[in-house]
């Protein structure tokens, strides 16, 4: 599955001279978390290039008066995500950008691709209580201002507000920026005293954001039971935030949560081993499959790749050391490759299964590499239509400035 196939494509953007008011308001208008900027055309960037994002984060961390501060003073760089990368890609990139959504770029903005998004392609399995951590609680009563030490600078994303020990809500960035919004109570109108002449009549004072009591900036989340089959808490995520699991303990479960699984889970099938016996350690076998894992995710990233198969066969012992032979197989859309190792007379690592099992890896992806290297490799014909091309390319451009400069 790519990209293309669960990515919203009427993508909400702004310019980089957008009033971070109207962000704001669109923000809170469509539950989004990150807004594209769109460049505008100058010497560094071109008409319409996403140049950064806006993030409900950085707004509330730095409280920035919505009324005097623009797009381009808070936005931050972004990753992008092609409409024809897998969804394994995208789920990478988000985890590793810590973002809730990357725009998808295809010679223009055509998309972003969200965690929500994402759900529609998950498959976990297990229950609740496998993939929730212990959620951090406050009682209703208590300021915003302690919520946000929570989510700012404890660098939590959500908070799960209680009243008595039951759930009565979440909150997290988001909610808070509606306490940011123009025209509510942190941000009443007021009108211009003789200190504050020239700065218009939308100039809005700004209230303490600590004083407001927390039940105010709550939503609602869903809440299951521990025992809870996890393609259910799929379902709910695909429409909801997060989902709340109560028992004795409150935990709770995000998108990312669920994607870390989802993406473990992919790399554990990117690998089959066979021929493991009671004799192998445990820990070598969990180091060849890292290590097979990491090799595979590498090279899929320019070719088609099935599931790389490692066959291990032990021979006869030789006093306290076994001698093994390993094959590792790899079909792919360059065809299939296959390297075998095996200890030789005087190795002295007999029994270090990790050690022959990478040198069969390091030999198997030379054979990709050199593949690879063959395919790209232009032939002389094309080379010579390269060269006229650029010949014929810098003859145009001279002729243009020439003309520029007859006029």
């Amino acid at each position: 599955m790519q990209v293309r196939d669960l990515m919203t494509e009427e993508a909400i953007a702004c310019g980089p001279d957008a009033p971070l008011s109207q962000i704001i308001s669109q923000m809170r208008e469509h539950r989004i978390h990150q807004m594209p900027v769109l460049g505008e055309g100058d010497k560094y960037h071109e008409k319409g290039e996403v140049i950064g994002v806006v993030t409900v984060n950085k707004i509330v961390t730095r409280e920035f008066d919505p009324s005097n501060v623009f797009a381009k003073t808070v936005m931050t760089p972004t990753t992008k995500v092609s409409p024809d990368d897998t969804v394994e890609r995208a789920v990478e990139l988000i985890l590793g950008a810590n973002l809730r959504a990357i725009p998808v770029w295809d010679k223009g903005l055509v998309g972003m691709i969200s965690e929500q998004d994402l759900m529609k392609a998950v498959v976990v399995g297990g229950m609740a209580k496998d993939a929730m951590k212990e959620a951090v609680t406050l009682e209703e009563t208590e300021k915003v201002g302690k919520a946000k030490e929570l989510l700012v600078q404890k660098n939590f994303s959500r908070v799960v507000i209680t009243k008595e020990g039951r759930v009565t809500g979440v909150v997290g960035t988001l909610d808070l920026m509606k306490i940011l919004e123009p025209g509510w109570q942190a941000y009443p109108a007021k009108a211009s005293s003789p200190g504050q002449q020239g700065r218009g009549r939308g100039f809005k004072e700004k209230q303490q954001l600590d004083s407001v009591v927390i039940k105010n900036a709550v939503h609602s989340s869903p809440i299951v039971n521990p025992e809870e089959d996890l393609r259910k808490v799929v379902e709910l995520l695909k429409e909801n935030e997060e989902v709340i699991v109560q028992d004795s303990k409150i935990g709770i479960i995000t998108p990312k949560d669920l994607l870390k699984m989802f993406l473990e889970a992919k790399e554990w099938s990117l690998v089959q081993i066979v021929g493991i016996d009671k004799e192998i350690d445990v820990m070598d076998v969990a180091m060849v499959h890292q290590k097979a894992a990491d090799i595979v995710k590498h090279l899929s990233k320019s070719a088609e790749l099935q599931t790389m198969k490692i066959a291990i066969k032990k021979h006869h012992k030789q006093g306290p050391k076994v001698k093994y032979s390993v094959k590792v197989e790899l079909p792919s859309s360059l065809g299939t490759f296959i390297a075998t190792q095996e200890h030789g007379k005087n190795d002295k690592s007999y029994s270090n299964l990790t050690t022959i099992v990478q040198r069969a890896l390091d030999d198997l992806e030379r054979q990709v590499r050199k593949k690879q290297e063959k395919f790209r490799k232009p032939d002389q014909g094309d080379l010579a239509a390269m060269r006229a091309a650029k010949e014929e390319g810098i003859g145009l451009r001279e002729r243009k400035i020439r003309k520029r400069k007859t006029k």
